[in-house]
């Protein structure tokens, strides 16, 4: 999920970013403003605001908070592509440099009708895996029956059903996508 900064008054006039983990209209969330250019405007914000400190020039100023949140997102943005494109590039050397297979213990993040969304720790990588829908069967979770995670359940009973922190071993490798181009693919090592 990509995290976005954005005005509290800009909440109330946009009903389509709703405060999915904590089910309330609106909530303030800030860490450590030694990590982040943002939490440090947050804290200045609300030490303004419970009137430990003064309110900061230009902090009224509704359009350019709103210039500085798009900047922060941006540049947020910017920052995980570029961490996504370094993992992907030493994950591609690791792949080409191993001798052999390479399989490794994944947990499972979530479970889709097509796939799943497994974090391989060792390596760092976090991917899809497709899976043939012949042979799974996707059950959505559901709470009233019981069910509390969505899984997917072989239909041959060859392994355990997957659902979210299922921990499983995949084969990975670089297939060629195309004459100049590889990419990491995944696939589940049945036991």
């Amino acid at each position: 999920m990509q995290v976005t900064y954005l005005l509290t008054y800009e909440r109330t006039c946009s009903p389509s970013l709703p405060s999915l983990q904590k089910q309330v209209p609106i909530y303030t969330h800030f860490t450590s403003p030694i990590r982040r250019y943002a939490d440090v405007i947050v804290h200045r914000m609300l030490g303004a605001a419970i009137g430990v400190e003064p309110l900061v020039a230009g902090y009224d100023d509704k359009a350019a908070q709103a210039s500085l949140c798009d900047n922060i997102n941006r540049r947020t943005l910017m920052a995980q592509l570029a961490g996504r494109a370094s993992t992907e590039l030493y994950t591609r050397i690791f792949l080409k440099n191993a001798t052999g297979d390479v399989v490794e213990k994944a947990i499972v993040m979530a479970a889709r009708p097509r796939g799943v969304v497994v974090f391989v720790a060792r390596i760092g990588v976090e991917a899809f895996v497709k899976l043939v829908e012949e042979e799974w069967t996707f059950s959505e979770a559901d709470p009233a029956s019981g069910a509390h995670l969505n899984t997917l359940t072989p239909v041959d009973g060859g392994c355990a059903p997957l659902h979210a922190l299922s921990e499983i071993m995949v084969s990975i490798a670089l297939e060629k996508t195309n004459a100049s181009r590889e990419a990491v693919k995944m696939t589940i090592v049945r036991e």
